[in-house]
């Protein structure tokens, strides 16, 4: 089985990594942004429940939205789901990893068994 891949851009001038979208880096202002692909894992910086959304997004309401700090000093938004969460809810610290995008949009993440 294939691992799962977080994709980023990453500045050709000063080597910051972010998240898209993006057209331009927040730290030079180059507009010379390459794609780079990570087996990503962090730990749970900040996290929410949403209740009420909109779109396809609406439909799988509740679900966590965290904010997950990779080791590549960068913190990325996305969707942490695990089948457990109703009765091991996640909290902040939890160690995660990228899953898989949702609708090619958003980073899922699941709990990390590491």
């Amino acid at each position: 089985m294939e691992t799962a891949r977080l994709k980023l851009k990453t500045c050709a001038g000063c080597a910051k990594l972010m998240q898209p979208p993006v057209f331009h880096c927040p730290a030079c202002g180059s507009a010379e942004l390459r794609d780079r692909e990570l087996e990503a894992k962090g730990e749970i910086y900040t996290l929410s429940t949403v209740y009420a959304t909109f779109g396809s997004w609406g439909k799988k309401v509740p679900f966590t939205l965290a904010v997950v700090e990779l080791p590549e000093t960068l913190r990325v938004i996305g969707v942490v789901e695990d089948p457990d969460a109703a009765t091991r809810p996640f909290r902040i610290g939890d160690r995660v990893r990228f899953a898989r995008y949702d609708e090619g949009q958003a980073p899922i993440f699941a709990r990390d068994p590491a």
